[in-house]
Order: structure tokens, then sequence, then C-alpha cells
């Protein structure tokens, strides 16, 4: 294992000395965001073509998945792409989803993609779901986990979270 993260002075804990942290995430800016938190000695693994350039122009070493390609997504997905995320075990993995539902559940349109992230999910210490307060209240065909089994949810408005928490 290749990587160094600082975790010590953020939300995420101590978790990580060394090892691996997994992206399943295709939003550029929202990868910017959660990779900022770490040293420069960073490994990724990633199904996300668009963010692997981005980190590989970064200097950061990455693992891109194999699979099929999804189309005007930059995304792969698949069942290699699950065998090649299942071979790793990461540190940290940042997720997102389209939507967190009034009863707690992350769920997306997606199905292949909502297969992938569960592996990510079932490979990785910790879990950080990173996500827009709009997606609050919203619920998709597929569901991916319960609120209860991300470590951490990381809202740009936290009053919104607070209203689910209350019902």
């Amino acid at each position: 294992n290749d990587l160094a993260c600082n975790l010590e002075s953020h939300p995420f804990g101590t978790a990580c000395g060394r090892g691996i942290i997994s992206l399943s995430l295709h939003k550029i800016g929202t990868v910017k965001r959660g990779v900022g938190y770490f040293y420069k000695d960073l490994v990724v693994i990633t199904n996300g073509l668009k963010i692997a350039q981005i980190l590989s122009e970064m200097n950061i070493k990455v693992y891109v998945a194999g699979g099929f390609l999804i189309k005007n997504s930059s995304v792969l997905v698949g069942r290699e792409t699950e065998e090649f995320i299942n071979n790793f075990n990461a540190d940290i993995c940042f997720l997102s989803c389209k939507g967190l539902s009034s009863d707690g559940k992350f769920t997306d349109t997606s199905y292949e993609e909502t297969k992938l992230r569960k592996c990510y999910l079932k490979n990785a210490k910790k879990k950080i779901m990173l996500m827009t307060s709009n997606k609050i209240g919203k619920k998709y065909i597929h569901s991916l986990c319960d609120l209860d089994e991300i470590d951490h949810l990381i809202l740009p408005d936290f009053k919104q979270y607070e209203k689910i928490q209350e019902k």
C-alpha cells in the first residue's frame, strides 16, 4: 500500500495511515473537494474516466477499472469492473448518489452504478457520502444502502440533514 493520508484535522477521523482510497464519484468538483483532504501520496481506485484523468494530472496514482462504458457519462460498469474493485481493500471510500429518501435510504437511477457502488462500500473501512442538500428527500428505484451504513455524510447545508434526523 502506497498511500499517506492526513485525517487527524478533518472530520473523517484518524482511520487512514497508509492504504488505498476508492472513488465512486463522477462530478469533478466533488472529487477535488474530497481528495483535497489528503496529501499528494495517494492511490485512487475509480471507474470514472474523467476523474482518473484529472487526478492523474494532479500527480496522483490512479487505478482505473475496465468494463462497459456508459454512454455520455465516462463511467465504466459491469462484471469486469466489479471484479476489479473487489480486488482492493480501501481505507476510505467517497461515494455520491442521486437521492437520500425520507426513510434514510441512499438511492439512485442506475442499476449498474448502484451495484458497483456496493462493491466499493463492501471493501472500504470508512464510507463517506458526498452530496448536495437538494438530493435530500428524493427516492429513486435502486437502493444503495441505509444512512446508518455510512460513516460520514458531507453536505454543504447541514440544516437540511438535521431535518431528516428529526423525522
